[in-house]
């Protein structure tokens, strides 16, 4: 992955000219790399959804298309932790085809409060993601645990030309 403001890498032809012979000449552009990465979930407010992929129970990863591009959530395994939706309320259907007219992320951090969704020991977190439309309001609930040295949390990034 490549943080902000890094190079995503990749090539775009550009037409010099040496002597009176065009020549191809190869420069940096966007790759379809995911990168950007997204600090502010509420940056997607004002957004137009266009597709949602992987928007159920137990996905590690949700992808909605948008018109500034696709925007992906997910968790960057690094060893030992486990992040992935646990509970939804709404529906792709609510997004589709909609602005997106608020969105809002909040942790709860439970240091394995939460027993029932899963037999683990050490750190837990739960991380609520809000995106209302005029069609309704999808909560998404991802659960991650660790043995409290790793993220619990999922990571947003885009995929686009607005990445380097």
């Amino acid at each position: 992955m490549h943080g902000e403001g890094e190079d995503c890498g990749g090539v775009m032809r550009a037409l010099a000219i040496d002597g009176n012979i065009p020549v191809l000449k190869m420069a940096p552009v966007p790759s379809l790399e995911w990168c950007g990465k997204v600090e502010k979930f509420e940056d997607i407010v004002g957004l137009r959804v266009a597709m949602v992929r992987g928007l159920e129970i137990g996905s590690e990863e949700i992808e909605l298309v948008t018109d500034h591009g696709p925007f992906r959530m997910n968790h960057d395994q690094a060893c030992c932790e486990s992040v992935d939706l646990a509970e939804l309320d709404g529906s792709a259907e609510d997004l589709v085809g909609q602005v997106i007219l608020a969105a809002s992320q909040e942790n709860d951090q439970s240091n394995g409060a939460y027993k029932e969704f899963g037999d683990h020991e050490g750190s837990s977190t739960w991380t609520f993601f809000r995106i209302t439309t005029i069609k309704g309001t999808v909560v998404m609930r991802w659960f991650g645990t660790s043995n409290g040295y790793y993220s619990e949390t999922p990571n947003m990034y885009w995929r686009n030309e607005k990445c380097l």
